[in-house]
Order: C-alpha cells, then structure tokens, then sequence
C-alpha cells in the first residue's frame, strides 16, 4: 500500500530553486535516478521488492509529489532529511490529497 502527499511551497519558491531542489535529491544516499527532468526516484539498497523505486518525488510548478510505495531508510532517513533541509528553507507545507496537513 502506498503513501502519498504534497509539499506546496508559497509563493514561487519552487519556481526560483528547483536546480537546487534537484540537485539535493540527487545528492540523497538512496537515490536512484530519475525517468524525467520532474520525476525522482530514492529507493534502499537494501529493499527487495521488483519496484524501481521505493519513493518517488515528482516536481510540479509549485509543489513536489511524493508517493511512497516502501517503507526503507529511502523514506525513514533520506526522504526525512530532504523535509528537513525544505522545512528551513522554504515556506512548505504538507498536505495529504485532502489537503489535510501532515505532521512528521
């Protein structure tokens, strides 16, 4: 069963930052590669499953979509990391597809 929430960014932040935004994902130790310039993919050395990845992080126009299909360091360390390292940066917010917050 996968998970699966948005980080909306105020105003254009995204717009402004995503190089950098890109760039500190590919940096992540469980990154992967990506099948596009918006689409990311984390995934564990250590997860079994046949999937490509175990998180997916796709960049919109003002926001990151992220689904996560296993729960690995890709998501509980790396994915962890990069809300962090947002959070300070940025002006985010969390959102499940109701667009109740998410709280980590």
């Amino acid at each position: 069963m996968s998970f699966e929430f948005l980080a909306r960014f105020e105003y254009d932040w995204l717009e402004h930052n995503r190089d950098e935004l890109a760039r500190s994902i590919e940096s992540l130790p469980s990154y992967v590669g990506k099948n596009s310039d918006t689409e990311f993919w984390l995934k564990d050395p250590s997860s079994k499953h046949p999937w490509e990845s175990d998180v997916r992080l796709i960049l919109r126009k003002s926001s990151v979509r992220v689904e996560v299909s296993a729960w690995s360091d890709a998501y509980y360390r790396d994915l962890k990391q990069l809300i962090d390292k947002l959070s300070a940066s940025a002006q985010v917010k969390f959102v499940n597809d109701a667009e109740e917050p998410i709280h980590f």
